[in-house]
């Protein structure tokens, strides 16, 4: 099983799983499927899997709908994709569903050294994009730069200024936001005609 931060509150008694979902904490898994539903296709009894669910992932057993399971990616083991699906799930949420995220286009990913965000930052770049990321300290700067991802340290100020500089006062075609409300409005600004946010 992935550990999610809502699985940590969850279990500290600060968040309530969605109605109708097990009480049990546990938003992602990885293993075999033990049993097939009637008419689900495509998927077979032994196949090796990762799955997003709605709770209940720390338990033996689980019972997932077909449109929720994903192949493990040949480079990954069992154990490791266990972390895959909610982060793939964001990633895809964010650059193919909200951000309509081209090649060649430029992207700006907040938090980009976490674990959600350097996924983010990584299919973005496999789409063709040019990444630019914030992060914290100058030890993330390096891991970025290793992934081919343009890295601002957010703590030396001006973060907004240095995305200006990368692009030539071009601004962003997308930007995934975890900051909020109160970068609002210098995400309009660093924002292209036609971006999104």
């Amino acid at each position: 099983a992935g550990v999610n931060r809502a699985d940590v509150l969850q279990a500290q008694g600060l968040y309530a799983p969605p109605e109708g979902a097990s009480d049990i904490p546990g938003l992602e898994v990885s293993g075999t499927i033990a049993a097939i539903g009637t008419g689900t296709v495509g998927w077979s009894e032994g196949e090796e899997i990762c799955a997003l669910l709605s709770g209940g992932g720390y338990s033996e057993y689980v019972n997932v709908p077909a449109s929720q399971l994903l192949p493990i990616p040949r480079t990954l083991d069992i154990k490791a994709a266990a972390s895959l699906p909610e982060a793939c799930a964001t990633a895809y949420m964010a650059l193919a569903q909200l951000g309509a995220l081209q090649p060649n286009e430029r992207v700006l990913i907040h938090g980009g050294a976490s674990g959600t965000g350097i996924l983010i930052a990584q299919v973005a770049r496999a789409w063709g994009a040019e990444v630019i990321a914030t992060v914290g300290s100058e030890e993330k700067c390096a891991m970025l730069y290793d992934h081919g991802i343009r890295p601002i340290n957010h703590t030396r100020g001006a973060w907004a200024e240095q995305v200006m500089q990368i692009t030539d006062q071009h601004g962003v075609h997308v930007i995934v936001d975890i900051l909020g409300a109160p970068h609002l409005a210098t995400h309009f600004k660093l924002l292209k005609k036609g971006g999104r946010l």
